[in-house]
């Protein structure tokens, strides 16, 4: 399936516009092998000016559509060593070092805003099984840090990360791993290792990023499918 043959998140009523680069906001419906997948290519960050609640409109509009299961892909920064640029990392535990959530001002009567972990372990194990029956992918398992952004983090920023017990950096996910948690979904994070923090100074990080991002996306749909199908 075609990114033309998506549906504009402009379309959909209550979503954010998308304004980051690489991020096309359409929504994809498809079939694999029997099992109806929605497909969200872009998200909502809060660096964008956006609120926690509309930073997770993905994890919502998946709830919204029917779905019971949700899988996060997100490019984020190296900070272990032994998960280099490549690297498909199954996020076991998240840091919010963003200092919000989506669930800010939900009502203890409407709704239980006091949710344990996003996500789920047993999920991860089985990606990491069937990440190692497919060729060309490295897979670990760690902990993500979620940073406010839009800056990169400093070389201070992400040695904070380390001590934290950080193993990956980005700028997203969490929101929607919380809404996640709050709907009812299981829930499988994944972070593709697409450069080492901190970048260097001079380097043209989006574009750098978005290059490595693509070339993990080749090896990415043979083991979407593979897990899609086993986890459904």
């Amino acid at each position: 399936m075609g990114l033309e043959e998506g549906v504009p998140y402009s379309s959909i009523p209550f979503l954010p516009p998308v304004t980051v680069p690489g991020h096309p906001g359409l929504l994809l419906q498809d079939d694999w092998d029997g099992v109806r997948v929605a497909l969200m290519a872009g998200r909502f960050h809060l660096y964008e000016g956006l609120l926690p609640r509309e930073a997770a409109m993905t994890a919502i509009l998946a709830k919204l559509l029917g779905a019971k299961k949700l899988i996060q892909f997100a490019a984020v920064g190296q900070v272990h060593p032994a998960m280099p640029p490549g690297t498909l990392v199954g996020i076991n535990d998240h840091i919010n070092l963003t200092g919000r959530s989506p669930l800010e001002k939900v009502s203890v009567r409407g709704g239980n805003p006091f949710v344990p972990g996003a996500f789920h372990s047993e999920v991860g194990r089985l990606a990491g099984r069937v990440a190692a029956k497919n060729k060309g992918v490295l897979w670990r398992e760690g902990v993500y840090a979620q940073m406010p952004g839009p800056q990169l983090e400093t070389a201070s920023e992400v040695e904070m990360v380390r001590r934290l017990g950080g193993d990956i950096v980005g700028m997203s996910t969490v929101p929607e791993a919380i809404a996640a948690a709050y709907l009812g979904l299981e829930h499988l994070g994944m972070g593709a290792v697409t450069n080492i923090a901190p970048m260097p100074p001079g380097s043209d990080s989006h574009k750098d990023v978005l290059r490595v991002a693509e070339r993990i996306q080749e090896q990415v749909p043979k083991f979407l499918h593979s897990l899609v199908k086993i986890w459904s």
